[in-house]
């Protein structure tokens, strides 16, 4: 009794039986360097090839193959006068006919299960190798010309980023945000995977990053890196002062107390500051704003010390919040009150239909 299942070929669409041949990536990458298009393998797509496609494809696949190896070779001139151009094109034809006329038993093929929600492998056929010459190397090392190679340049504003990171800072010239929080009532959008992971640690981690040294708990591995610095010797110092800094960028902040090079200048009574971190704190005294609010009583401030002050004082047991988490929680309230206040509006127009 025959048991075999006959269904459609995935290329030719004639009946034959059932088996998963587009599940080999070898054959399949050969499939789509012929067909020029991305062949998708899963649950929804089948993988059915039969025999006559698939003994078409490989010896299509040589042919292809054998064409490009004689351009390669027609352009490097050989000594010993061997054959080429047409007659290296007339043997490959011969060759794939006698493959032809002599077609090889086909192998059974172990079916794998289908990748879901993944990102294939493309294979790049038309890559380029690009050498390193010695006239680069003469002026940087092999290290630092492979870090530019992976770097591009943005047409838009000319700045230099990695390869993985370009798509995300093209999203943030189109005004296009695809990565939104999964978190309940946090509603935040990214334009890029590294953004969202950077907000997910940050904010929504349960603080389950100790440090190595004292064991104090962070929400994120990039907190206890920032952390790691307080335990490191201060190496670089101020040539006026002598005061001790960890990072060179410290340094050129601290450097502008000594400069007094006030380039951030306030809108409102046109006085300049050394940094744009001091600016911003003098515009609260113009606009009234408080962002730092306490969410236990009503008390708020424009200053962060004098919020610390108030928590470690009045609620010594509650948590100090950075501006961000303040932000962010100020904003879901606002939401929810939004959302309770259209139910109560429905409610009574709804009350109001029934009367």
């Amino acid at each position: 009794m025959n048991t075999s299942v006959y269904t459609t070929c995935r290329l030719c669409s004639q009946p034959c039986e059932f088996n998963n041949r587009l599940n080999d990536r070898n054959l399949r990458e050969k499939a789509q360097d012929i067909l020029v298009l991305y062949l998708k393998v899963d649950e929804k797509h089948i993988s059915i090839v039969c025999d006559s496609c698939q003994s078409q494809v490989e010896s299509f696949y040589h042919f292809k193959w054998t064409c490009r190896q004689n351009e390669k070779n027609r352009s490097i001139p050989k000594a010993s006068g061997a054959a080429s151009g047409p007659a290296r094109v007339v043997d490959a034809l011969s060759i794939i006919t006698q493959k032809e006329s002599k077609p090889k038993p086909i192998q059974t093929v172990k079916v794998k299960k289908p990748i879901i929600n993944n990102r294939y492998y493309k294979r790049r056929t038309d890559r380029v190798y690009k050498r390193i010459t010695k006239e680069q190397l003469a002026t940087k090392t092999r290290k630092e010309l492979y870090k530019e190679r992976a770097r591009k340049v943005c047409e838009l504003c000319g700045k230099s980023y990695h390869t993985s990171y370009m798509d995300e800072h093209m999203n943030k010239h189109r005004g296009v945000q695809p990565y939104p929080c999964d978190v309940l009532d946090c509603g935040a959008k990214f334009g890029g995977p590294w953004a969202l992971k950077k907000h997910i640690d940050r904010v929504h981690s349960e603080g389950q990053h100790p440090c190595p040294l004292c064991n104090k708990m962070f929400r994120g591995p990039g907190a206890v890196r920032v952390h790691m610095r307080l335990h490191k010797e201060k190496t670089i110092f101020c040539e006026i002062c002598n005061f001790g800094f960890h990072t060179q960028s410290r340094l050129q902040n601290h450097m502008l107390v000594h400069t007094q090079k006030r380039d951030h200048k306030c809108e409102f009574c046109e006085k300049a500051f050394y940094a744009k971190q001091v600016l911003e704190l003098h515009r609260r005294s113009h606009t009234g704003e408080r962002p730092y609010a306490c969410h236990v009583c009503d008390f708020s401030h424009a200053h962060r010390i004098l919020y610390v002050k108030h928590m470690q004082k009045l609620h010594p047991a509650e948590e100090i919040r950075t501006l961000a988490e303040i932000q962010r929680m100020a904003k879901v309230q606002r939401r929810n009150a939004h959302a309770k206040g259209s139910d109560c509006g429905e409610g009574k127009l709804r009350s109001a239909r029934m009367l």
